[in-house]
């Protein structure tokens, strides 16, 4: 089965890497790469079971009602704060890739369209070719992170935590408009 779904109004790819073929559309969209993000979301869900055992453990710990000593208020005090921090961090990645999974970036002959959010609540942001000043790339801990610059001052930031490749989304939008991507330090 081909990587790469082209009708005739549109290409749509299933990984990150789309491409655009002037012969069949001149139509690419960007998605998340879908084993990435079920994967995100897999992670999640074993974190919230760790986050489940840890509770079951602190309950361990507290009940029976007799032979508190400091060595167990202290194992209750660490396995409290290591469920709360499991809890925590399965429901943001959950999240995030719930997220992640309805992100997207079209590349047509009018311009570049960022859906973020979810389908239900989308968030867009249109840039016609003509529009776009300038692509900067930037480092950020060890983050790369990109912004798409219009000609009006908006500014589209986005990051590895929105695309997981925004390398790619960026250098394509940057050839489109024909200019490299202006490095920030």
């Amino acid at each position: 089965m081909s990587a790469k779904m082209c009708s005739k109004y549109a290409c749509y790819s299933r990984s990150p890497y789309a491409t655009m073929d002037n012969t069949t559309s001149k139509t690419a969209v960007f998605r998340n790469d879908w084993f990435l993000t079920a994967f995100l979301m897999i992670a999640s869900l074993l974190s919230l079971v760790f986050a489940l055992g840890m509770l079951v453990l602190t309950l361990n710990l507290i009940f029976p009602l007799h032979g508190y000593s400091w060595d167990r208020g202290m194992s209750v005090f660490q396995c409290a704060i290591g469920t709360f921090f499991s809890l925590i961090f399965g429901l943001n990645m959950w999240v995030q890739g719930f997220k992640m999974a309805h992100y997207q970036a079209r590349l047509d002959d009018r311009g570049v369209d960022f859906r973020l959010g979810t389908k239900k609540f989308p968030h867009e942001t249109f840039f016609s070719w003509d529009q776009i000043a300038a692509v900067r790339h930037w480092r950020v801990a060890g983050s790369n992170c990109y912004a798409v610059v219009g000609k009006d001052n908006r500014i589209f930031e986005f990051t590895a935590y929105v695309f997981f490749h925004p390398k790619k989304l960026a250098n394509r939008i940057a050839a489109h408009i024909g200019q490299p991507i202006q490095e920030i330090k």
